[in-house]
């Protein structure tokens, strides 16, 4: 015995190493070690000492999932840990790398709970359907469904390699501060022989843990997923540390500063339009079951006068038709949420459209930011005794009433994205039609002076 404890001191041959990655889709490398001692444990370049993911104690059940039954591409090795909400998801080189790894934990949860009864069966392995893989996201939870184009009006990008060489990126001026790093504005130059394209580079600092980088890279996960005008287009990732997110530039920054600084340029006719822009742009995620999270100004980017987009989708989830997702931790825009998501940390899509009022009335306000002077623990009780944002200034009736219908405090009473679309679109063409009205009244009463001045000279 004493000669293994010395060589235990020099080689740890009661651990053994695999390289994989966290997560799936866009996963994080690492070297996966697993021992009795350190459990289900990761090592790093800046972490030399293994960081435990997992007890053997805590695995509840073991799951093996592959693309195609010959190990010819990678597979999925799912363990549902107890005491935590999601999936903890290993991507494996390999089925038999994979299945290896599952026969090693199996074992050892065997060994450590003196417990016969196996928490992998091999018949319980699946293969991946394509469904699985189109989300490119991590399999966090039951609730998360494939996306289905409903609507049609705008198509999914096809399957491509967003993966950018880093080199042909230069990285400008910090233009922002977001969650996991800064923001940069940015060149990107896809080939030598292409002119240069303005972007936006989403940084996350070079120190951060593989989940916390997991966690970076949903947003990128979730943006590839969407085509639309009116939505932030993702050109591609650099998934080597330090990880950068580049993506389409919108020129004038964030609506809520551009509508504090353009104030006497900003007529109704314009800001009806920037409602109805977002709401076609809510109406496609609604198509496609996605539920936004974070909907405000201030994560609504202005890439021309009469054009805004949405963007900022690391809040963003997936889900069933008639289901929901329910937020686990992290701080939350509670001004913005409606009583349920405040509440019970519920989150549908008729959550995005309470939110999505509020945003309408941030842009009708001109950048106010709602319940100014109220603290967070006060909102509850006031939506609760059915105080709402009030009349904004020159707001038309209708748009108000619409606001009402968002802010209604049962879900189901509220209206679709669809609907909302609708409603925008025919207040936007009745307000372009009085301003054109105007405008000849105004012409007109201008050409009568003009003939009026004729006689008198």
């Amino acid at each position: 015995m004493k000669f293994f404890e010395i060589l235990k001191s020099q080689y740890k041959f009661d651990q053994e190493l695999f390289r994989c990655a966290l997560g799936s889709g866009w996963s994080i490398p690492v070297d996966l070690v697993i021992g009795p001692d350190v459990g289900i444990s990761y090592v790093t370049n800046r972490a030399p000492e293994p960081l435990k993911i997992a007890d053997f104690s805590k695995i509840e059940s073991i799951q093996t999932i592959f693309t195609k039954p010959d190990g010819t591409e990678k597979a999925l090795l799912q363990l549902r840990v107890a005491g935590t909400p999601e999936v903890l998801i290993i991507t494996c080189p390999s089925v038999s790398e994979a299945q290896s790894l599952a026969h090693l934990v199996n074992g050892y949860c065997r060994l450590h709970n003196n417990d016969a009864k196996s928490l992998w069966s091999k018949k319980g392995s699946r293969k991946q359907s394509q469904g699985d893989d189109h989300n490119g996201g991590s399999l966090l939870s039951e609730d998360y469904s494939e996306i289905v184009d409903e609507e049609g009006d705008y198509s999914t990008p096809a399957n491509r390699n967003y993966e950018l060489n880093r080199s042909q990126i230069e990285l400008g001026e910090k233009i922002g501060d977001g969650q996991f790093g800064d923001v940069h504005r940015g060149v990107f130059r896809p080939r030598p022989d292409k002119s240069v394209i303005n972007v936006a580079v989403k940084t996350c600092k070079g120190d951060t843990d593989p989940e916390t980088a997991e966690k970076f890279l949903d947003e990128a996960c979730s943006m590839k997923q969407f085509d639309h005008p009116h939505i932030i287009k993702l050109i591609g990732i650099c998934t080597e540390r330090p990880i950068w997110i580049v993506m389409e530039l919108a020129k004038l920054g964030e609506l809520r500063s551009y509508l504090q600084n353009n104030k006497s340029r900003l007529d109704l006719a314009t800001l009806l339009t920037y409602s109805y822009q977002l709401s076609t742009a809510l109406s496609y995620l609604e198509s496609k079951k996605f539920v936004h999270r974070d909907i405000a100004a201030r994560n609504v980017l202005v890439s021309t006068h009469t054009c805004v987009k949405l963007a900022d989708f690391g809040l963003s989830r997936w889900v069933q038709d008639q289901s929901y997702y329910k937020a686990s931790k992290g701080k939350l825009p509670i001004k913005w949420m409606s009583p349920e998501s405040i509440n019970f940390r519920r989150f549908t899509i008729a959550s995005d459209v309470w939110m999505f009022g509020v945003c309408m009335w941030e842009i009708l306000m001109l950048g106010v930011k709602p319940f100014q002077g109220v603290k967070n623990s006060e909102v509850t009780a006031k939506l609760d005794n059915g105080e709402r944002l009030a009349l904004p200034p020159n707001c038309p009736p209708r748009l108000y009433s619409l606001m009402s219908q968002c802010w209604s405090y049962e879900p189901s009473k509220r209206p679709t994205f669809k609907q909302i679309k609708q409603v925008l679109k025919e207040i936007l063409l009745e307000e372009q039609h009085q301003l054109k009205e105007t405008m000849k009244r105004e012409n007109r009463r201008i050409h009568s002076w003009g003939k009026f001045e004729q006689c008198l000279r």
